[in-house]
Formats: C-alpha cells, sequence, structure tokens
C-alpha cells in the first residue's frame, strides 16, 4: 500500500466510526424514547404532578449523557489522546457539583420523594419541627404548604427527604378519646347504667368504625367520677369526623340529663372544725357578746 493511501484510508476509518457512533446514538435515543413513553403513560394514573415534571428531565439527562459518552469513544476512535479531556472534564464537574451543592441535594430530594411518595398534592401533612399544612406544589427545588393560618411554607426537597412525615390523609379512621365525668352523687347502679348507655349510643352511630370501642368507668378524680370515651369515625376527614363526635356528644348529654345526672365541674369543699364552726352552725352564732 502506497504513502498516498494513507490519509484516504485515515479518513475512511474516521467516516466509518462516525457513522458507526451515529447509528449508536440514533438506537439509544429511539430506546430511551420508547422507555420514557411508556413511563409517562404510567404517569398519568398517579395524582402527583412531580412525575410528569420528572420524566421529561430524565429523557435529557440520559440523551445528554449518552451523547457525550459516544462524542468521547468518536475521538478515541479516531486516535486522539482523550486523557487530559477526561481530566479537565473531571476538575470541570467537581467545580460545578461543588458550586450546585444545594440544588443537587434538592434534586435527589425531589427524587426521593418522587420514589416514595409519602404525600401527594392536597394532602395534609406534618414534618418533625412542628409545620404543618396542605401540600399546593412539589417542584425539584421545594415543596410548598399551606399551614392553618393560611401562610405559605416553602419547605427544600432535601430537608423533607430527610424528615419524619406524618401524613394526616391517609388515615383510615381517626381516633376519638375523651373521659366524661359524673358528679360523685352518681350511685353504683347509675354509673353502671350510663356506661351501659354510653356505649350503646357509640355502637349504634353509622359513623363510628365498630372494630374497637372502649367504653369504662375508670378514674375517681378530684370532682368527678371519670368515663373513658374511646373509639374511631370511619371519615378520617375533620368535617365528617368532628360530624359524628357532635352527634355522639349531644347524645351522651341527653342520656345524662334523662338518668337524672350531672356532669361535673371542679368543685372544692370546704370543712370548719373548732370554734368557728361552733359559731357557723350556732343560730345568731358569730354574734357579738356582751
Amino acid at each position: 500500500m502506497s504513502m498516498s493511501m494513507f490519509p484516504m484510508f485515515a479518513a475512511l476509518t474516521g467516516a466509518l466510526a462516525m457513522l458507526l457512533a451515529a447509528d449508536v446514538v440514533w438506537f439509544l435515543f429511539r430506546v430511551i424514547d420508547v422507555a420514557v413513553e411508556y413511563l409517562a403513560k404510567l404517569a398519568l394514573r398517579t395524582e402527583s404532578k412531580l412525575d410528569d415534571q420528572l420524566i421529561p428531565m430524565i429523557r435529557k439527562a440520559l440523551k445528554i449523557t449518552i451523547g457525550v459518552i459516544c462524542g468521547v469513544w468518536v475521538i478515541q476512535l479516531l486516535g486522539y489522546s482523550v486523557s487530559s479531556l477526561l481530566a479537565g472534564l473531571g476538575i470541570g464537574g467537581l467545580a460545578v457539583a461543588l458550586a450546585l451543592q444545594d440544588a443537587l441535594a434538592n434534586f435527589f430530594g425531589s427524587v426521593s420523594l418522587y420514589i416514595d411518595r409519602p404525600f401527594v398534592v392536597g394532602d395534609l401533612i406534618r414534618m418533625d419541627g412542628d409545620v404543618e399544612g396542605f401540600v399546593v406544589q412539589i417542584g425539584f427545588r421545594s415543596t410548598r404548604l399551606r399551614t392553618w393560618p393560611g401562610t405559605m411554607v416553602a419547605i427544600p426537597n432535601k430537608v423533607l427527604a430527610n424528615a419524619v412525615i406524618d401524613n394526616w390523609t391517609r388515615m383510615p379512621k381517626r381516633r376519638v378519646m375523651h373521659s366524661v365525668g359524673l358528679t360523685y352523687e352518681t350511685t353504683a347502679d347509675q354509673m353502671e347504667a350510663a356506661v351501659a348507655g354510653i356505649r350503646s349510643i357509640i355502637e349504634n352511630d353509622d359513623g363510628v368504625d365498630k372494630e374497637f370501642i372502649v367504653v369504662r368507668f375508670t378514674e375517681f378524680a378530684d370532682s368527678s367520677l371519670n368515663i373513658l370515651v374511646y373509639y374511631y369515625t370511619v371519615a378520617p376527614d375533620m368535617p365528617g369526623h368532628n360530624e359524628t363526635r357532635e352527634r355522639i356528644n349531644l347524645a351522651i348529654m341527653r342520656l345524662v340529663d334523662e338518668m337524672g345526672l350531672s356532669i361535673a365541674f371542679p368543685t372544692r369543699t370546704v370543712y370548719f372544725e373548732g370554734d368557728i364552726a361552733k359559731d357557723m352552725a350556732t343560730p345568731g352564732g358569730g354574734e357579738a357578746k356582751s
């Protein structure tokens, strides 16, 4: 082979390498498009908008990564050294990663929230630090909550990804636990009848979950005889929960009134002894003696 053929052979080899790289890139891009379209169909079935925003970003990131790798491969096939190029890219990537440390942490925090799905838009959540509110928006950098006072709180996703989150919306049922205090004039038979009556009210209410109900006379308190009332409402949302709770409380009040009993309130009995007690007990006591 003559020396004049080497440049032509090198050019042909380079062209074939570029064509091969282009074919590989095209094939991989098509695979990514098919996979992303399948993920997009799955995302339409979810309530969260985060996955709808995340999927296009994943597509772009994968295509850029494949393009860079194939570009380096073509340079290597053309006979150029890529060692210095890779070293420069490594140093530059480290500098960019340090500069974007918080942004990357929040991005991967949003990815973690997407995978775990501890909440979706509209859920009422509470996280450690006493931050509580309805989820309004889930973004790549932060998640926004509408608190009970009406303020908007933006929480970085890296904080949410590492926080303990209590999702109130996903409760299957909601607990009610309180005491009904009757006065000390209540007899044992009356107390037994009151406990049975309160239990019957709760068991016959359609808004109460029948799996766990506790109604017991539990305590001799300072000013009352306390009946523990413990049950769960079927409706976990606050309006439905409060409606059931109010209905049962009114029924308990009517039962106590029908039985001639009284709800206790804090009272204190004072006993006097000695001369003061005798003067108060004697008619005309306390008057000055001649």
